[in-house]
């Protein structure tokens, strides 16, 4: 496009400007500028030496005869204030985004959301490179809790984190401290989500949609908090459904599950072997989505829920070699309507609750 525009060059570092989601370059004069973005309005291409689709690693390679759909945005400006015209372009679009209606995808069999908590730092070394081979997504809940701050053996670097962005998967909010979500911390949550968002701003990372509460741990005051700060997506545990000690879970049922009571259908432990990996996705059919929770691989700080890397990797294995699709959480958006939310949040609790205790 640049090569055929009257008075433009080749983009190089001296005539382009990125600007979180924004990427501007202007012409010989400096005057005039050509402005992209992609969905998710969530990065900036730097790919010498051009912006490329295929650096997105959440878009495979197109074979011959088939078709990739990538949605974008191009904005052409004339003036010499960028900077105030990327800040209008990012009041409107993100800030008070319209919302564009797509068709929502059908949920087909075998659809699978991974996630991993508590910025561990063999997410980072031994999850990533896996799940970047296998073309799969996933969302890693952040948060600076426990030793996050002095232990960085055990615990990601702002920098790793940031990688995670980078190559395609989602950072996921998970408070500040670890806080899980009661009576009594209602009035911190918001000061706790704010907190990690305004680290991911540091880092060049999107205003996280998705959320993980901390601990499992939920309450029904959480839901208007999380909604006016962005989250479009939460995933709580089983419980009350089922004990936290099994790992046992049930299946997202959407619009029967508020889409910030998303369940977790298998919450990964040290003894899981492939057969309750199978058992925990079994149930992604007929419209259902099985949800995984996992934690390090390993987590030798919280070695409960650790999962050993030779038996990720199994998983891992299993579900690619079984036509499994692994997506983050914020990729519910393409088959589930976050704003379409049933009348009682905990109504489908109360009743999977009642189902279970009958005799």
């Amino acid at each position: 496009m640049l090569g055929r525009a009257p008075g433009f060059a080749a983009q190089t570092n001296a005539n382009k400007l990125l600007d979180g989601p924004f990427a501007a370059v202007r012409d010989d004069a400096g005057r005039r500028w050509i402005i992209t973005a992609w969905d998710a309005l969530d990065r900036v291409w730097q790919n010498p030496p051009v912006p490329c689709i295929h650096s997105d690693p959440r878009l495979a390679d197109c074979p011959p005869g088939e078709t990739r759909e990538a949605r974008g945005w191009l904005w052409f400006y004339e003036g010499t204030d960028i900077r105030g015209e990327l800040g209008r372009l990012r009041r409107e679009y993100l800030e008070s985004p319209k919302v564009v209606r797509k068709p929502l995808e059908p949920i087909r069999d075998k659809l699978v959301v991974l996630t991993f908590d508590d910025s561990v730092a063999s997410l980072h070394a031994n999850v990533r490179p896996l799940l970047k081979k296998n073309g799969y997504g996933a969302t890693f809940f952040i948060t600076e809790g426990f030793t996050f701050a002095t232990n960085k053996t055990d615990y990601m670097t702002w920098a790793q984190i940031a990688d995670l962005h980078r190559d395609g998967f989602e950072v996921g909010n998970h408070t500040q401290t670890h806080m899980g979500v009661s009576a009594d911390s209602l009035g911190r949550l918001r000061h706790e989500i704010e907190f990690i968002n305004g680290r991911c701003a540091e880092h060049g990372i999107p205003r996280p949609v998705s959320f993980g509460y901390p601990g499992n741990a939920i309450h029904p005051g959480a839901l208007p908090i999380l909604r006016e700060l962005g989250i479009r997506f939460a995933r709580r545990g089983a419980q009350p459904e089922f004990a936290y000690e099994t790992g046992r879970g049930i299946a997202y049922e959407p619009r029967e599950d508020h889409p910030l009571l998303v369940p977790t259908t298998g919450d990964a432990r040290p003894v899981w072997t492939l057969e309750n990996l199978k058992q925990a996705v079994a149930p992604a059919r007929d419209g259902h989505i099985a949800v995984l929770q996992f934690h390090g691989v390993p987590d030798r700080d919280h070695p409960w829920v650790n999962t050993p890397p030779e038996r990720f990797a199994e998983y891992v294995g299993w579900l690619k070699a079984n036509g499994y699709r692994c997506i983050a959480m914020r990729d519910l958006a393409r088959y589930v309507d976050p704003d379409d939310v049933p009348a009682e949040p905990w109504g489908i609790i109360g009743r999977r609750r009642a189902a279970s205790a009958k005799p």
